[in-house]
């Protein structure tokens, strides 16, 4: 069994938890609860990023990379991302990707109407 975290801005003039916000406002609680069981019981089971050793899973057609440390046995949540055709995931770590994030958040009726 894994414990979870998300990832979190270690500039300290960023906002800490805007991840956590991405996910607990584009994600219903039964998402989360899936999104959690899945990384809390078998993390290693999903695919590798391309050449990387980061991980994904896809909630809603939201991407969500992770990285797993088996020795400590944590998954932490990295970044996200609506499509396939960006190549990058937005980790939310720079002043711009969380512009980005907070635009998305502020646009949830835009980008998901049937959660809005």
């Amino acid at each position: 069994m894994y414990q979870v975290f998300i990832a979190e801005a270690k500039d300290k003039s960023l906002d800490k938890n805007l991840l956590k916000q991405f996910i607990s406002s584009y994600l219903t609680q039964e998402e989360l609860d899936k999104l959690n069981n899945i990384l809390t019981y078998t993390p290693t089971i999903r695919p590798f990023w391309g050449a990387t050793h980061y991980k994904y899973i896809v909630i809603d057609n939201i991407y969500f990379l992770y990285e797993v440390a088996e020795q400590e046995k944590k998954v932490i949540i990295l970044g996200a991302k609506f499509n396939n055709k960006r190549k990058t995931f937005n980790f939310a770590n720079t002043k711009t990707q969380q512009k980005t994030m907070k635009k998305w958040i502020k646009d949830l009726a835009v980008y998901k109407p049937h959660k809005a």
